[in-house]
């Protein structure tokens, strides 16, 4: 028994750690980085402010979703509870003129707006639960880190401070697109 125990305190000790040296290891937080080209928190307004540390709470709390080019996130009408935050890729926000054309690639459509790498889209989903005013199709081959209900009421359970950041940037982000769409109104 004591050569078993010193043998697994040396391979914990010594091996370990060499192989660990050798071996670099990628994490998510890595993947990130190189998708926005820069630290998330820096590239994600979402994520403005918060640390590293807070940063790897969000994204070990949330999922990662890939859609290719034409994939259909979500439909106007549909009821859900997430957002999503783009990594990479590019999404189309429209709104079908004709129901029945809707999903349709021939379908009559309006563009409203063009969503790309680290906006945010379905914040209004996530919030209050409602019917997507919106159809959002995948441009490009993308992908999303989705962000729902039950993740962030773990954050605010967990990591309060967090959480607390989370909302402001999110509240933040809804001023500034209700402040443009004012002007645009306006206009």
């Amino acid at each position: 028994m004591v050569v078993t125990v010193t043998s697994a305190l040396v391979g914990d000790l010594f091996i370990l750690a060499a192989i660990l040296l050798k071996i670099q290891l990628v994490t998510l937080w890595d993947l990130l980085r190189l998708k926005l080209g820069k630290a998330p928190q820096k590239g994600i307004p979402l994520f403005n402010g918060l640390s590293r540390a807070q940063v790897h709470y969000l994204l070990m709390a949330g999922s990662l979703r890939k859609y290719n080019s034409g994939d259909i996130l979500f439909r106007k009408g549909e009821v859900s509870d997430s957002m999503y935050a783009v990594i990479s890729g590019m999404l189309d926000v429209v709104d079908a003129l004709r129901i029945t054309d809707e999903y349709n690639n021939h379908g009559t459509r309006r563009l409203i707006t063009t969503i790309k790498k680290g906006d945010v889209v379905g914040e209004m989903g996530m919030i209050r639960r409602c019917q997507r005013s919106a159809t959002v199709i995948a441009t490009a081959p993308t992908e999303l880190l989705e962000i729902n209900d039950k993740m962030i009421k773990r954050l605010h359970w967990l990591y309060t401070p967090t959480a607390q950041n989370f909302f402001f940037n999110l509240m933040t982000i809804m001023c500034n697109r209700l402040e443009k769409t004012t002007k645009c109104s306006n206009s």
